[in-house]
């Protein structure tokens, strides 16, 4: 008799858990105890916790609608409209727990702080006192396979150190091989990304500078990793994202590129082989955006690598504009804020330039002073150095059928081509009157000497000065003869030009060159010191040989002169 009360007692004992757990799996009771929950943790948080509705299986999910968090200040911190969890079936009895789905909807993640506490220190204090009497069980693992985003905002207001960072996806579609959460690893098959936005705006924070770090350590590419992930991500698709890094209060203008606020809408496209590991970036990009400024992206495609020192581009093929440029590209840089925001002269470039088209119409975007010129060159060479003073070495470019040139090439002073130093060595250059126009409005309007006149100019030798005052050492082959010079020649913007130096000629119609019927051809050896090709302006001292001279219709031979015209 007392076997048998017993098994009825151990029955009803089971009765009483089943049903327990039956009564458990049931909305009602389940809200009533999230209810507790939340009603607990506000007056433990000293703020408000809530939730709408709870649906949940002690064996493998999780549903939450309407899901808030508010911070001391009366802020939210989170909220989430819905979240949806699957977890490895029994996980309440295993230490390996394999998140098979989190889904995300209509949420915000809120973080701020104006000192150096943030608003959700509260959280981490109260959650991280050990409980009394807790035993170590050792750390439960999480592994998550699918993360499904919809709407979802997350918000970083730093005023104390001065950035506020903001990500905001329209949905989010991640398929992951491993997420070990506990180390920061990430393996992952693919991600699908609608409407990202990412924007970094940066102000002056509240943080005085006595604690403020070394300049180099506030950079926002240094800060790129600084939790020490460690990602491998096989493929990342984006629709219709947007970039943005600025400074706030920035007032840009409209069609020039401005490094302290930089914004790429219509960011489409691929990135494949994506590896995040230290401070370093790598992967395969093939994407499509349009800068603030104006400035289109029609494809970028390259193997990317990204640190706190340089923005690598391999393999590169760009289409911008009406510009094509491969296949290396990358920018150098010690502080990327503060460099970008003063790119021309503070971002050097290392490029390898093959089969590239450059128009000066994209160029002038980063440097405004272009914006006149309208041309389009064959480009190919190696470029080194910063926008205001670079080195292009085995250059070549061609604007048209009539003019290029080849050699070594530097340029130092732009974007003011005014003042630009440039020096070409070893030069091998074809143009004429017309190809050339665009370096200097008044070129075209100089009718003595008759520039035109002298047709297609071949020069090979060296070159170096401005566009207003220069030496040059090398053979000329033009419509109106041959000659070697080494001189140095000023066309000032107001004046008559002047030139000095040493010049042999053969057979040059100068008659026609300075527009005078009384000169014809000649030929000349000896050195030249004077102002103005015109007639009526000219003073010329000349000291050599004239092995023949045409004046008047006739042709003199042999003449030494030593004196000055005038």
């Amino acid at each position: 008799k007392a076997l048998k009360i017993f098994f009825r007692f151990i029955l009803i004992i089971l009765g009483l858990i089943f049903l327990a757990y039956l009564l458990i799996q049931t909305s009602p009771v389940q809200n009533f105890l999230a209810g507790k929950v939340t009603s607990y943790l506000s007056k433990e948080l000293k703020t408000q916790v809530h939730l709408d509705k709870i649906s949940f299986s002690l064996l493998d999910k999780v549903d939450l609608n309407g899901f808030l968090v508010r911070d001391r200040g009366n802020d939210t911190i989170l909220y989430a409209g819905a979240l949806k969890i699957r977890v490895t079936d029994w996980f309440i009895f295993k230490k390996q727990i394999e998140l098979k789905y989190i889904g995300l909807e209509d949420a915000v993640i809120f973080q701020k702080r104006k000192d150096s506490t943030w608003n959700f220190q509260f959280l981490v204090d109260y959650f991280s006192k050990p409980s009394s009497g807790q035993k170590e069980n050792g750390n439960v693992n999480l592994d998550l396979k699918k993360l499904d985003l919809k709407n979802v905002l997350y918000i970083k207001d730093d005023e104390w150190v001065g950035q506020k960072m903001s990500a905001k996806v329209g949905s989010l579609l991640l398929d992951a091989e491993k997420i070990d959460l506990a180390n920061n690893s990430f393996k992952v098959h693919s991600i699908e990304l609608d409407k990202p936005i990412f924007i970094l705006e940066n102000f002056e924070g509240f943080r005085p500078d006595s604690l403020s770090p070394k300049k180099f350590d506030t950079d926002s590419i240094s800060r790129l990793n600084p939790g020490g992930i460690q990602a491998i991500i096989n493929s990342i698709k984006i629709t219709n994202g947007y970039f943005g890094n600025l400074k706030r209060g920035a007032n840009s203008e409209k069609g020039k590129f401005d490094g302290t606020n930089i914004q790429a809408s219509a960011l489409n496209g691929t990135i494949d082989h994506f590896v995040l590991e230290k401070d370093t970036l790598l992967a395969n990009v093939n994407l499509t955006a349009k800068e603030r400024s104006g400035f289109e992206l029609k494809k970028l495609k390259a193997k990317v690598r990204i640190n706190p020192q340089i923005m690598e581009f391999k393999d590169l093929d760009l289409h911008a504009g009406n510009s094509r440029i491969g296949d290396y590209y990358a920018m150098h840089f010690q502080h990327f804020n503060a460099d970008m925001a003063d790119f021309i002269d503070q971002i050097k470039i290392s490029a390898n330039f093959k089969n590239s088209t450059v128009s000066s119409n994209d160029i002038a975007y980063f440097a405004p002073a272009l914006q006149d010129w309208k041309k389009e060159f064959s480009l190919s060479g190696k470029f080194r150095g910063t926008i205001s003073d670079f080195k292009i070495e085995d250059f070549f470019a061609r604007t048209d059928q009539n003019t290029y040139a080849s050699g070594t090439f530097t340029m130092k002073g732009l974007p003011d081509i005014d003042i630009t130093k440039m020096q070409f060595e070893n030069a091998n250059v074809q143009t004429n009157i017309r190809g050339i126009s665009f370096l200097y409005n008044g070129l075209g309007q100089i009718k003595s000497p008759d520039l035109a006149s002298l047709g297609n100019v071949r020069f090979q030798g060296n070159y170096s000065g401005t566009i207003h005052e220069f030496l040059i050492n090398g053979n000329f082959s033009t419509a109106l003869g041959g000659l070697f010079t080494k001189l140095k020649l000023s066309f000032p913007k107001y004046g008559e030009p002047a030139y000095s130096g040493t010049v042999q000629t053969k057979q040059f119609n100068l008659g026609r060159f300075i527009h005078s019927d009384s000169l014809g051809l000649i030929s000349f050896e000896g050195k030249v010191d004077g102002k103005s090709f015109a007639l009526n302006k000219v003073k010329t001292t000349l000291n050599g040989v004239f092995p023949t001279l045409q004046f008047n219709g006739y042709t003199y031979q042999n003449l030494r002169l030593n004196g000055t015209l005038q």
